[in-house]
């Protein structure tokens, strides 16, 4: 008889837990895993959601972690859709981690990397009409002429970057740079 109840028990909260993460999902959110619950060397990027996030198994995170991570050597194009998420959060997370650097400390991703995040901004341009209409509020600011470092200070003054905070970025961003 106890066996019955466990096993009652046991679908009760296997369908609760699975209709928690539906009604989580619904609305966006993610279930977290606890930055304890992690591997040390994890631990690290645990304010990218990927690593947060309690549905991907932890065999999943390491493998995305050593392709992805910095100075990986394994680099490859991503083949699904978690792989491409895990790979543009990794790159994201190296870029703007310098900010606690020296100013002009070089940012080593691998070629492969650069080339596909390009080719990936490009899709997401190619997509986007040449006239947009904006909601405030948005921060307006003017050229930086490729100083990098500039542009991750006006973050850090403005309260943080996108997606925290909306920026419409007027000049020449990319074509002068250093």
């Amino acid at each position: 008889m106890s066996s019955k109840k466990n096993q009652d028990k046991s679908s009760r909260t296997h369908s609760q837990s699975s209709s928690n993460r539906a009604s989580s999902q619904g609305r966006g959110e993610i279930r977290k895993v606890a930055l304890k619950a992690l591997p040390k060397t994890l631990q690290p990027y645990y304010s990218i959601e990927s690593i947060q996030n309690a549905d991907i198994p932890l065999d999943d995170k390491m493998h995305l972690f050593k392709q992805y991570s910095k100075g990986s050597k394994e680099w490859s194009t991503p083949k699904n859709e978690r792989a491409r998420t895990f790979a543009i959060e990794m790159i994201l997370y190296q870029l703007t981690n310098v900010q606690h650097l020296k100013i002009g400390t070089l940012i080593q991703l691998p070629e492969k990397a650069i080339k596909w995040l390009v080719k990936e901004a490009q899709e997401i341009i190619k997509k986007e009409s040449s006239l947009i209409e904006l909601e405030s509020p948005i921060k307006v600011t003017g050229d930086f002429h490729g100083q990098y470092y500039d542009l991750l200070r006006l973050f850090s003054i403005c309260g943080g970057g996108p997606p925290n905070n909306k920026f419409l970025l007027v000049g020449d961003f990319v074509d002068r740079g250093k």
